[in-house]
């Protein structure tokens, strides 16, 4: 791949570089083969531009701090395709389960709609029908005065009543009482001219006898 970098001094702006698509690269102490091997980095690692060589290395420093020296060609100012692509599919699976999580919620909402609306249909119903209650009482109340006035009537007429009851209640009593008395007069009565018939009787006879004879 071509390479594409701006040539700048040492000392200038650091800038992002990018991997390209080889596999890894190495990355070096100095400029050059013979120096030594500080790490491998791979293909789509972001590194930071420190400075580009004339010998066709650029100086980079890695995420965690690590400085070192690569060839120059493996290096864009873009991350790869590879890469992109990869992101860019990350993005849209990303994106499918959004839009997945916004379908669920909308289907959420219409149910929960429907069911409020079934609810103030519902509460609509029963504020109809404590209307109607409402009226009922009203209605009902509407003459309690009169009620009051008719209770207390009814509460007169209860107390005539009770005291016509007391004196019929004496009166029956006393009537009971006469008439065990002359019944006991009666009584004595029969008992008394028995004993009379008892004694006049025999004589009676004794003369009717004496007659005869």
């Amino acid at each position: 791949m071509t390479l594409v970098l701006l040539g700048i001094s040492a000392g200038a702006l650091a800038e992002t570089v990018y991997v390209s698509d080889r596999l890894e690269a190495s990355l070096r102490r100095g400029d050059g083969t013979k120096f030594q091997i500080l790490r491998m980095v791979r293909s789509g690692d972001a590194l930071e531009k420190l400075e580009e060589t004339s010998s066709g290395y650029t100086k980079v420093r890695t995420p965690g701090g690590t400085e070192g020296y690569i060839l120059s060609r493996y290096l864009m100012d873009q991350p790869a395709a590879r890469e992109q692509i990869d992101a860019v599919s990350a993005e849209n699976q990303q994106l499918r389960q959004t839009i997945a999580k916004l379908e669920t919620r909308l289907v959420d909402l219409q149910s929960l709609s429907q069911d409020q609306s079934g609810q103030i249909n519902s509460l609509e119903s029963e504020k109809q029908q404590l209307g109607d209650e409402l009226s009922g009482i009203r209605e009902a109340t509407a003459d309690v005065m009169s009620i009051k006035r008719q209770n207390v009537a009814l509460g007169k007429q209860v107390e005539q009543l009770n005291s016509e009851k007391e004196a019929l209640a004496t009166e029956n009593r006393a009537y009971r009482d006469n008439t065990k008395q002359d019944w006991f007069i009666r009584g004595a009565g029969v008992v008394i001219v028995g004993i009379l018939i008892g004694l006049i009787l025999p004589k009676l006879r004794r003369r009717r006898r004496w007659g005869e004879l």
